[in-house]
């Protein structure tokens, strides 16, 4: 596992805050930043990667 620091503006990391929030309110009562921001990475990742080939 890759652990990865950053540092993220106020606004940011509130709008986070919100998703956690909405997420626990829906069922999910695992959810966190890093569990977001890890999924938000994983959907970015194969974008990334046909950005690369063109």
């Amino acid at each position: 596992m890759i652990e990865i620091s950053i540092r993220l503006p106020e606004t940011t990391v509130r709008g986070l805050d919100t998703m956690v929030y909405l997420a626990r309110l829906n069922g999910d009562p695992s959810a966190s930043r890093s569990s977001l921001i890890a999924d938000i990475v994983d959907e970015a990742m194969p974008c990334i990667g046909e950005m690369e080939e063109e």
